[in-house]
């Protein structure tokens, strides 16, 4: 259903808490943030950095502090090399198969560690770090257990800007709303419009100067907007010199609604 100028003028006639319709809820909520914005870049964005965290994640680091504090050393030798993936970009690993023997064994014992440089080739003999307690927690000296060492543990920190970034975008939406039910309306006018030299998701960044309504210290109040069609619209209503009608929060007056905006022609 379209928002139309009957459905703003009882909108901006009805005194707050206003009964606000439905699809008028909508197109609010819609024009700040994008259905795709809010649900599937978030999501994709959280989601991918659940998988990068789980394949950089180091989950042997407490053995390799351990290492560090109780092992002894033992010759060991390369059994084979590989390529390893790493989920970190522009970070080459490789896996090392290297076989030791710890002291009081009969049986040589085989692990895998990794390297960013190719450090060792197949046959090579190097130094074994072991654990005397649990000898099969071991490492070749220079090398590390987790692939992505003790960086891969920053990667946690991916997905969760990725669902902060969701809720941000849903509280932008949800205030949208409480807005156009408890905000105070008035009609003001545009002084200036004013580029910001920022981007957001590409498009141009205004700053829009209007006429504050009575009550409203300083005078003025300022907005940043980068969406064209409203900037579009606010020029036109400047240069017209035709005041705009907004909602807006008496106790933060930044946060405003322009209301005639919703309207679907």
């Amino acid at each position: 259903m379209k928002v139309t100028a009957d459905d703003i003028a009882q909108l901006l006639a009805s005194p707050p808490p206003r009964l606000l319709p439905a699809h008028v809820a909508r197109a609010a909520k819609s024009a700040r943030a994008s259905a795709l914005s809010i649900v599937v870049l978030p999501l994709l964005f959280g989601l991918g950095g659940i998988w990068l965290a789980i394949a950089s994640f180091p989950v042997r680091a407490m053995d390799e502090m351990r290492l560090g504090r109780e092992s002894v050393r033992t010759a060991g030798t390369i059994v084979n090399v590989a390529r390893a993936d790493s989920a970190l970009r522009d970070t080459t690993v490789f896996s090392y198969k290297f076989s030791y023997k710890p002291k009081g064994e009969a049986q040589p014992r085989t692990g895998l560690a990794y390297a960013v440089d190719q450090t060792w080739e197949r046959g090579d003999i190097l130094s074994v770090r072991y654990l005397p307690a649990r000898p099969e927690v071991a490492c070749p000296v220079g090398a590390r257990l987790d692939k992505d060492g003790l960086v891969g543990a920053l990667t946690v920190f991916v997905p969760l800007v990725g669902f902060a970034l969701g809720v941000k975008l849903l509280r932008v939406r949800r205030k949208q709303e409480q807005l156009l039910i408890q905000g105070e309306a008035a009609r003001v006018e545009v002084i200036s419009i004013d580029l910001t030299g920022k981007k957001v998701d590409y498009d141009t960044e205004y700053a829009v100067t209007l006429r504050a309504p009575p009550g409203v210290e300083g005078g003025t109040i300022v907005v940043e907007r980068s969406a064209k069609a409203e900037i579009n619209w606010i020029t036109q209503r400047a240069l017209q010199k035709t005041p705009v009608a907004i909602i807006y929060d008496p106790a933060e007056p930044q946060a405003l609604i322009f209301v005639e905006t919703l309207i679907d022609d």
